[in-house]
């Protein structure tokens, strides 16, 4: 116990107890009767608890002391950081106004030089537009005198331009041959000198005395510049044959001559005006003659148009014994049949519009590819075609087939009325063909011509309403027919 309070240490003014207050208070103790021995431990104990917690707040206060210093040691050391942060912003404010004033500069700069620049660009558009209208105009000089050049060239007799060639022939002859001299004179020269300093070489080689060897190195460097200079002499360009370098010669001289050409040509061509005009009457005479005899011709081919019509007529009245399955069959067949009975298509036409079909439709052309084939490919295609058409709307579907049969009875009309016209010409050029064949004179008493029986009216009116029904039975089964 007493090591233990001995160990506590001293305490100051402050209220801290010393060894000898212990012990003076352990000396009372003893004086005392009624203070015990547990009192005095735990008196003694509460005593080593105040110093423990005495010990325990001075450490805490050299901590915090300690925490304190580095804080203010941290604070220091922060605020030179911040100083030189500032110090380093300022500067780079600094920095960045200087920057900023050379950036204005360059822009002020910048702005000047594309302001000098578009003025320039502007000036130079205008210099462009003034030369694009000079050139134009010279064009048009040029144009015009291209054209009096090629109108003095039309008044020029060929031999002049013969004469021209053969002068340029002469000229470009000359030029080639002063060209070949001139080359040859440069090669002689080069070869001159080589020569020259294989002697001299030769000479050095083999010079007896030190005077000797001296010309002779003397001559080899003479030679060597002389070659030196020959090599950097470079050989003329061959002359070519531009012909923009000749001036050209006028054939005429004197604006009298032009004149007095144009004088002769003027009275040349009104005797080719008097000569077209007499031609002119001639022609109007002959077309005169002509419409006269197309006059009488086109009353033949009226007369013979009747005595046609009448023939038809009667070949009208002879078929209307034929019954209406013969007629309809005859109807069926006459699409592919002639007059004759001959085929009117050709089996190379068949093949041919088949294989336009078959092309037309989206098919590659094949010669391999036979007719039978071909049709198969169509009508596949065109049950395709009938698929994809019962999937469309009726209304569009109709309006199509409306345009088709439209334009079907449009090509068919054409048709037919091409084939009244070529059927018209073969008709008109027979009838030419006859009227310009030579008239046979008939000698002797001449043939009369058996008279027609006299035909009732009604009997016409029956045949012309049979020809109609015909027509348009003929018409439908034609629009029946694929």
């Amino acid at each position: 116990l007493f090591d233990t309070i001995g160990r506590a240490g001293t305490v100051g003014k402050t209220g801290v107890i010393t060894s000898v207050s212990a012990a003076k208070e352990l000396g009372g103790a003893r004086r005392a009767d009624k203070e015990s021995m547990h009192d005095f431990i735990s008196k003694k104990r509460e005593i080593f608890l105040a110093q423990m917690q005495i010990d325990s707040k001075r450490e805490e206060l050299k901590r915090l002391e300690d925490s304190t210093q580095n804080r203010e040691e941290q604070v220091r050391s922060y605020e030179a950081m911040l100083e030189q942060d500032a110090l380093r912003f300022d500067a780079f404010l600094k920095e960045n106004d200087l920057k900023v004033q050379e950036a204005v500069k360059r822009a002020d700069a910048e702005t000047k030089a594309r302001i000098e620049t578009n003025q320039e660009i502007k000036r130079l558009g205008s210099e462009i537009e003034g030369l694009r209208s000079q050139l134009s105009k010279y064009e048009e000089q040029l144009e015009d005198c291209l054209k009096y050049k090629r109108f003095i060239d039309s008044l020029t007799p060929q031999e002049f331009f013969d004469e021209q060639e053969a002068k340029r022939e002469a000229r470009r002859a000359k030029q080639i041959q002063e060209w070949e001299a001139e080359v040859q004179r440069v090669r002689n020269m080069t070869r001159e000198a080589i020569a020259r300093k294989q002697r001299a070489q030769r000479d050095y080689e083999n010079a007896a005395t030190q005077q000797a060897a001296e010309r002779a190195e003397q001559e080899i460097r003479e030679a060597e510049v002389e070659i030196e200079t020959t090599k950097r002499i470079e050989e003329p360009v061959r002359p070519t044959n531009n012909d923009e370098d000749d001036i050209p010669e006028l054939f005429f001289t004197e604006p009298q001559q032009l004149l007095g050409k144009l004088q002769e040509m003027e009275e040349k061509n009104l005797f080719l005006i008097q000569t077209i005009q007499e031609l002119e009457e001639a022609l109007e005479e002959l077309k005169s003659r002509t419409s006269a005899s197309r006059e009488k011709m086109d009353q033949q081919l009226a007369a013979l148009q009747k005595q046609e019509q009448a023939l038809d007529r009667e070949t009208a009245a002879e078929r209307s014994s034929v019954d209406l399955l013969t007629r309809q069959t005859q109807v069926g067949y006459r699409g592919c049949m002639t007059k004759n009975g001959d085929k009117k298509i050709s089996d190379a036409a068949i093949i041919n519009a088949v294989r336009g079909v078959y092309t037309h439709i989206g098919f590659e052309e094949d010669n391999a590819v036979g007719v039978l084939t071909m049709l198969t490919n169509i009508e596949n295609k065109v049950e395709e075609y009938v698929r994809i058409l019962d999937t469309m709307p009726d209304e569009f579907v109709e309006q199509a087939e409306r345009a088709c049969e439209k334009e079907r009875r449009r090509l068919q009309r054409e048709e037919k009325l091409e084939e009244q016209r070529i059927e018209r010409e073969t008709r008109r050029k027979l009838a030419l063909e006859r009227a310009k064949a030579p008239i046979r004179k008939q000698q002797g008493k001449p043939t009369m011509f058996r008279s027609h029986p006299f035909k009732k009216k009604e009997a016409i009116l029956e045949e012309s309403q049979r020809d109609s029904e015909q027509e348009e039975l003929e018409a439908f089964l034609a629009r029946r027919d694929p």
